[in-house]
């Protein structure tokens, strides 16, 4: 009876080590998660909150002059000089003006346009000019894009210089040729 009450205490015993062991050891888990606290934890983010290029050192970037974006124009010169190439071809092709004013823009786009292109937008915006602007969609089907009216106006002056004595005779001369571009030479 002794000896059976001497082994409980040492069971006893063994599970109480135990227990603390797995005590330190949670204890330990735990001052590592409150270390992974501040960290960010990638698994846990969408791939839509994920920024892929956040603003760095935006104070910095304040610091710089701003520029003044008065009309659509501007911002494609902007986007082409800051190298923005995917920016500059959506803006060109894939977005229809419907209206502009300081600090806000309407537009009409396609099914082409890149998903990300209206964050992209107002994160270059607001870096370039150091205000937020506000970009609103609108289902205006009669805009163009300024590709196709760049397009439009190289269509009018190919037919109206094919209505020109010079494009006649050439026409007759080579009645097989077809005229795909005007150049003006200086």
């Amino acid at each position: 009876m002794v000896q059976k009450s001497i082994q409980e205490e040492n069971i006893k015993e063994e599970t109480i080590s135990n227990q603390e062991k797995i005590f330190s050891k949670n204890n330990n888990e735990s001052t590592t998660e409150i270390n992974l606290e501040g960290k960010v934890k990638n698994q846990l983010k969408s791939t839509d909150q994920i920024k892929s290029s956040p603003i760095k050192n935006f104070n910095k970037e304040k610091e710089k002059i701003k520029v003044d974006i008065l009309n659509f124009q501007d911002l494609i010169k902007k986007a082409n000089d800051e190298k923005e190439i995917e920016l500059k071809y959506d803006l060109e092709r894939n977005v229809k003006l419907v209206g502009f004013s300081k600090g806000k823009i309407d537009i009409s786009f396609n099914e082409q346009l890149n998903k990300n292109f209206i964050k992209n937008l107002t994160e270059k915006l607001l870096l370039w000019t150091n205000e937020r602007w506000i970009i609103s969609l609108s289902k205006n089907t009669n805009a163009k894009s300024i590709f196709e009216k760049n397009l439009e106006s190289k269509n009018k002056e190919i037919e109206i210089f094919k209505q020109s004595k010079v494009a006649q005779d050439f026409e007759s001369a080579f009645p097989d040729a077809e005229l795909i571009n005007l150049t003006e030479e200086e």
